[in-house]
C-alpha cells in the first residue's frame, strides 16, 4: 500500500518563535520604566541582595563595576531589539548566542531564578538553535519513537 505522508507539526515551534522576542521586548519595556535606567548598578546591587551566590559574591569582587553597566546596557539593547536579532536570519546566531549566554550568566549569578534561566534557555534552544546542534536530538528522537513503537507492539 501507500505509505502516509510523513507530517510535520510545527505551530508550537511557530507560537514560541514569535512569543520569546515579544517577551524579551517587553521585559525590556518594563526595565526601562522602572529603574534600569535611573540606576547605574542596578545588577551590581542585585548581585549583593538576596540573589547572591557564591559565584556572583565572587564574580562581583573582581569585576570593575563598569562592567556591571555594560552588561545591563547589553542585556537592555538585546531584548528590546530582539525581535531583530532572533527575526532577521544573519542576525539569528549572534541572537541566539548572547541569550544563551545571558541566561547562563543569570543562572549562576542570580540563585532564585535558575530554574528561570533554565526554562528560556530550553525555549531559546528549541526555537532557534542552528539546525547542526538539533540533528542529533532528532536521530535520539527517532530511535526512540521506534522502540516505543516496538515495544507497543508486542
Amino acid at each position: 500500500g501507500r505509505r502516509p505522508k510523513k507530517r510535520r507539526r510545527i505551530g508550537g515551534l511557530r507560537f514560541v518563535q514569535l512569543f520569546l522576542p515579544l517577551f524579551y521586548s517587553s521585559s525590556a519595556v518594563a526595565k526601562v520604566m522602572g529603574d534600569w535606567l535611573r540606576t547605574p548598578h542596578l545588577l551590581w546591587t542585585h548581585l549583593h541582595d538576596t540573589y547572591q551566590t557564591t559565584a556572583s559574591f565572587w564574580i562581583a569582587s573582581v569585576t570593575p563595576g563598569w562592567m556591571f553597566n555594560l552588561l545591563q546596557g547589553s542585556v537592555l539593547i538585546f531584548e528590546f531589539w530582539a525581535p531583530i536579532w532572533l527575526g532577521l536570519r544573519r542576525l539569528r546566531p549572534y541572537g541566539f548566542a548572547f541569550g544563551m549566554g545571558m541566561h547562563l550568566f543569570i543562572g549562576i549569578m542570580f540563585g532564585p531564578v535558575v530554574w528561570f534561566s533554565f526554562l528560556m534557555m530550553t525555549l531559546l534552544f528549541g526555537a532557534y538553535a542552528p539546525l547542526s546542534l538539533l540533528a542529533p536530538l532528532e536521530r535520539l528522537a527517532v530511535r526512540l519513537e521506534k522502540r516505543q513503537g516496538a515495544t507497543q507492539t508486542t
